[in-house]
Parts: C-alpha cells; structure tokens; sequence
C-alpha cells in the first residue's frame, strides 16, 4: 500500500479542515514589528496583498503573487492579519508551501519569521510555523526546534481545525528530521498531546496527528492503544495513517 506523502497529507487534511475551519472570521491586530520591511520592492508586494481584498482586483493580484513566490513571504504573512486578506493569504501561502521543495529559507526571513511567532495572532501561527518548518533546511529546524515546539504544542492543543493540523504537520517534519539523525526531538509532552489529538472530531487532524507519530518510530509507542483504535475510522485516510505509523512503529523493533 502506498504512503501518502506530507504534501498529499496536506492537501487531503484542508479538504476536511475547511469545512469546520473558523478561522475566516477571526479578528486580529497588525502584525508585530518583529518582521521588517523585506527591502525594495517589499511595498509593492504589500499592495498586492491588499488588492486580495478586493473582487475585483483579486484574480490577477493572487497571479502575480503566486509568481514571485519567496519574495513575497512577509507581505502574505502580514495578510493573514487582516481578516479581509485572511483566506487568501493562506491558500497562497499552502500553494508555496505544496509547490516548493524545503530548500533552506534565507537567513534573514527565517529569523524574522520565527521572532515573529510569539506575537502572532493564533490564527497566523500554524501557516507560518508550517512555512517556516516546510521550506526549512534540515540543519534549520534542528538549530530552530527548541524554539518553535512551545508554539507548535500551544497551536496543536487549541484544537482549532485549521490551525491544530498545520501544527501537527509541522511536528511530523520535525520529528522525520530528528529520526533521520538518530534522535526524538518531540518532548513527550508533545506526544501526548498528538496521541489526545487522535481522536479529534477533525479527520484531517486526526490523519495529521498519526502522520506525525508515524515518524516518531519508537517514541510513540505510548500512542499504539489509540493508534490501534483508528484502524477502525469512520475516516479512510485516518484508518490508513493509523495504519502506517503502527507499521512504522513495529518496523523500529517495537511490538504492536
């Protein structure tokens, strides 16, 4: 049987998310000023951002956008503070993050973004924590980790549908990286909590949460007894993920 990759994982889980998300209609305030102007230019991607707001307008800002790609990353993480900008600003931004391979940011947006995370509005944290995680190189995420567990643990456990599952897709990343290098860099903490988010109203959270614990190996064999309960899912992909991480679990020597 074939196993999704985090990208279809993504794209499958928002179908399920979106039609319990609640995040469209959060207010928020402006983002702090902890991400910078992005130099030259950085106005320009800023009033496109704007025009997303409006139906007129949107189309072709939305094209261009998604044209320059990396270069407008501040700008649409500013939009998601905005609730007029909100849904569109993230849709652009998964569309990277779905469309790009993790090529390493540029120091300076992967500093500004991960000092930007503790002010966020929550609604903004799981997307760009997800940004910053997905188009993270390696050695990144395993010098940034310490740093983004605290607001990857606090997003997962808000159990909003959107922003939750983001969450656990950023820790699944995490721990891949960690268990390629012999390690467990999910405190059990975290564990636990993907283990309680396993039985999320939420499929798409559900199935995120078991991708997660899947490439914890090991280290999450405290999850087997729920794992083993998901195989029997309203949820096919859930009942498949469940599935691949109790494999995954046994393949690393531990008895499921």
């Amino acid at each position: 049987m074939k196993k999704a990759t985090g990208d279809e994982l993504v794209g499958q889980g928002d179908a399920h998310a979106s039609q319990g998300s609640d995040a469209g209609g959060a207010a928020a305030g402006p983002l702090p000023r902890t991400v910078p102007p992005a130099g030259a230019g950085s106005a320009d991607h800023g009033s496109l951002v704007e025009q997303l707001a409006d139906p007129e307008l949107e189309a072709e800002a939305r094209k261009t956008l998604e044209h320059l790609g990396h270069a407008c990353l501040r700008d649409l993480v500013v939009g998601l503070s905005s609730p007029e900008t909100l849904a569109a600003s993230r849709d652009l931004l998964h569309r990277l993050i779905e469309s790009a391979p993790p090529l390493g940011l540029d120091l300076a947006t992967h500093r500004d973004l991960l000092e930007a995370l503790p002010d966020l509005p929550v609604h903004a944290r799981g997307i760009t924590a997800l940004l910053l995680i997905h188009l993270a190189s390696d050695d990144q995420i395993l010098s940034t980790s310490g740093e983004l567990l605290p607001f990857l643990a606090e997003t997962l456990e808000s159990r909003r549908s959107v922003e939750a599952k983001e969450a656990a897709l950023c820790l699944a990343r995490v721990a891949a990286v960690g268990t390629d290098c012999g390690c467990c860099l999910l405190p059990d903490p975290i564990l636990e909590a993907l283990t309680r988010t396993l039985t999320d109203e939420d499929p798409g959270l559900r199935c995120a949460s078991a991708w997660a614990l899947e490439k914890c190996g090991p280290a999450a064999r405290s999850a087997v007894p729920v794992l083993r309960d998901r195989l029997a899912d309203t949820d096919a992909l859930v009942r498949r993920s469940a599935a691949w991480a109790l494999e995954s679990i046994q393949d690393h020597g531990e008895e499921t």
